[in-house]
């Protein structure tokens, strides 16, 4: 019985919740349960990273996914029109995703990374 309960929290203990990590902007999101970050601004464009975290009872991560690309999609807009200007066209082969579930809670936390380039006029 004792190394059930030691082994619980050991579980519990290394796994912990999922949330977006720290390093993301959450303060001023533009989707729901998403946050992130901004790296390599140029005249042409930035790169663009978010987290965005979903819970699912049962494992779907198809939905989830599609749902973190329409939020890397949305804030790439948003980011873009606060600085005055619009971006290209995104498409899936853009946005490098990857996902990962937490048994223990049962969210998800996908990640996408891209580069968005802003539209020439």
């Amino acid at each position: 019985m004792k190394n059930s309960v030691l082994t619980l929290i050991l579980v519990f203990g290394l796994t912990g919740c999922t949330t977006i990590p720290n390093r993301f902007n959450t303060s001023d999101t533009i989707f729901e349960g998403c946050g992130y970050a901004i790296s390599g601004e140029s005249a042409e464009g930035f790169s663009l990273e978010v987290a965005y975290t979903e819970y699912k009872f049962f494992p779907s991560p198809d939905t989830v996914i599609l749902a973190a690309r329409e939020c890397f999609s949305k804030t790439a807009a948003e980011l873009a029109r606060r600085k005055g200007k619009s971006i290209t066209q995104l498409s899936s082969g853009d946005m490098n995703t990857t996902s990962n579930r937490n048994i223990v809670d049962a969210k998800y936390l996908v990640n996408v990374t891209g580069r968005v380039r802003f539209a020439v006029k």
